[in-house]
This record gives C-alpha cells, structure tokens and sequence, in this order.
C-alpha cells in the first residue's frame, strides 16, 4: 500500500510542537539525537553507532514523493530545536500503513511522543483519508506501549521477529487503531 502524497511544506502544529518534512539542516541535530543507544536500540530501524552519514541516507530516502514512507521531524515551537521524528510506512508485519516514532533522550518525560503521535493520527485520518493504521513496540519498551496505548491504539498481536541488530529475536508487541476509534475518545 502506498501512501497519499504529502506536499514538501506540509506543517502539523500542536500546542508545543510543530511537525515537519525533515530537510538537510536536521542532518546534525538527527544524528546526535538517534545516535544515543538507549533511543536506538527500541527502534528496529536505527543502526547504531548513528552518524551524520546515517541521517544523510535516511533524509535521502524519507524526502522523495514516491508513497513508500512520510517522514516528519518533530520539533518544539519554541526554540525549534528538533526532538525526534515519526512517520508513516507500509507495514514491517502484515498489511496497510505502520506508524513509527522516536524521542531524544534529553527530551523523554515530557509528553512530547503522545503529543506528536496524537497529532500524526489526525492529519492522517482528517487530512490524508486513511481509515486504519498499525504500530508495534517491542514488549519491554513500556513507554512506546503506553504512547500508543493512550492515544488509542488497541493490541492486536504478539509477533516475535529476529532483529540481528538488536540481540536477535524480540518480541513485538503489534497495535492497530481506525478512525472511528480516534473519533470516539
């Protein structure tokens, strides 16, 4: 399944964050933040050591029109500093669209992940006319779980996937949510 195409300058505001297409100047504050190995190694997709040549490749690959992934960088309003970054993919597991996220750690705690989760859910269902999107986290990364939980999200499955990178096999915890679920809360 291919995504809609999202314009260039496509912004998605919250009250403290602003969610925007990546550009080449995020390049430093992308990998300095990534390159952490407690935000990598909960992601399946990091590699870690993280550089500035890693955040290179993924800016090629998320800044293209061509459906396959729509990457945000997730920043604050005030003082722009970038955070993290989510977006929007075909699925690793099964079928339809898989939302993925990440946070610095200098900026855990602090609602940021709900937040910008909550607001990509939104665009997502209003604006691109998407009915389903899933998401996992792995079982032991309780506060994704609980990200995903709270903005409503419902668990699906248990999928255990070989992750070399990442000690081997882990299990996944796999989460699904509609439109009519985030229209109800």
């Amino acid at each position: 399944m291919t995504l809609p195409q999202v314009a260039a300058d496509t912004v998605i505001a919250t009250t403290n964050l602003c969610l925007r297409r990546p550009s080449r100047d995020d390049v430093g504050s992308i990998a300095a933040l990534a390159s952490e190995w407690e935000v990598a190694k909960q992601t399946g997709r990091i590699p870690h050591p993280y550089n500035a040549i890693d955040a290179e490749q993924w800016l090629t690959s998320v800044m293209g029109d061509d459906g396959e992934e729509m990457a945000f960088v997730i920043t604050l309003v005030e003082p722009h500093s970038v955070v993290g970054a989510i977006g929007l993919a075909p699925a690793h597991i099964g079928e339809g669209i898989e939302l993925g996220f990440w946070i610095g750690k200098p900026y855990w705690g602090r609602g940021y992940a709900t937040e910008a989760v909550s607001a990509l859910l939104r665009h997502a269902f209003d604006d691109l006319g998407l009915t389903h999107i899933v998401a996992g986290a792995f079982r032991e990364n309780r506060a994704s779980r609980r990200v995903l939980e709270k903005v409503g999200f419902e668990k699906t499955s248990v999928a255990e996937m070989n992750w070399p990178h990442r000690g081997g096999h882990r299990d996944i915890q796999r989460y699904a949510i509609t439109r009519e679920l985030v229209q109800a809360a």
